[in-house]
């Protein structure tokens, strides 16, 4: 399989960082140069929104979806099966090389699985298997982040045709209710995972690999009428998810767990 790291231009340390460990760890990747938010105009990212958009997008947002679109056409240019694609913000250990050399290791109907976690508590089918001495298992419920993937041909395929307008964040994209449930792109999570990423473990001492996407996310969902209209339904959400998610879950095997990272 062929790694792919996600890095903007100007972030020059992180891509001295990234790749001097990788070289460390003995894993090849290849850059592809992120889609820079700074270096387009509002028109440019106009014409990639979503008419009906789930929230406010940022920039930033948009661009992230589109530089994850530039490692998937890449990616489907050749004839590999699998490759991972990473972000240039990521911790992890000598681990990571087993899971990326081959495929062999891969179920079958995985057309995601996930490397890295965000730490919280999501659903997986209680039955799985062991890769390299971790658990392998489905994931049923929206389990963020896309720090750290691998992806087979045919959810690329998918998700390019899912996002010829973007109407979320990648993560939503990938790993929400709906992309499980309604897209059918089944993942698979590493747990314990293998990576994570490095400001989620150093929150306050995260330096120039602090995210660059949050801030701004922040400021442009920062709506009082909004916030007030999303208590308002919550408790009604709440109930909804229970009865027609949560529940059809624990009866088909899932249960709640938090993915932990361990390098």
């Amino acid at each position: 399989m062929k790694s792919y790291v996600i890095n903007l231009d100007r972030h020059v340390e992180r891509w001295e960082r990234f790749s001097a460990l990788f070289a460390q760890h003995g894993i090849a990747v290849e850059r592809v140069p992120a889609v820079d938010a700074t270096h387009f105009g509002q028109a440019y990212f106009d014409e990639w929104l979503s008419p009906r958009p789930k929230y406010v997008l940022s920039n930033a947002e948009i661009a992230c979806t589109l530089s994850h679109r530039a490692v998937w056409e890449r990616f489907l240019a050749g004839n590999d099966e699998f490759c991972v694609v990473f972000e240039d913000d990521i911790e992890f250990g000598d681990s990571l090389r087993r899971f990326t050399e081959d495929g062999s290791w891969i179920p079958a109907d995985a057309d995601i699985v996930k490397l890295e976690t965000f730490a919280y508590r999501t659903f997986v089918k209680t039955s799985g298997f062991e890769a390299f001495g971790r658990d392998v298992k489905r994931l049923g419920a929206a389990h963020y982040g896309t720090a750290a993937y691998i992806i087979r041909r045919r959810a690329a395929e998918k998700l390019l045709r899912l996002t010829k307008t973007i109407d979320r964040t990648t993560d939503d994209i990938m790993f929400d209710v709906r992309a499980i449930h309604l897209h059918r792109l089944l993942s698979y999570q590493v747990d314990p995972a293998v990576c994570a990423q490095y400001s989620r473990l150093h929150e306050n001492d995260a330096g120039f690999l602090g995210s660059s996407i949050v801030p701004k996310r922040r400021l442009v969902r920062k709506n009082p009428f909004g916030r007030f209209a999303a208590e308002l339904v919550r408790p009604f959400r709440k109930l909804l998810v229970s009865i027609f998610i949560r529940a059809p879950l624990r009866l088909a095997g899932f249960r709640k767990i938090t993915v932990d990272y361990i390098a």
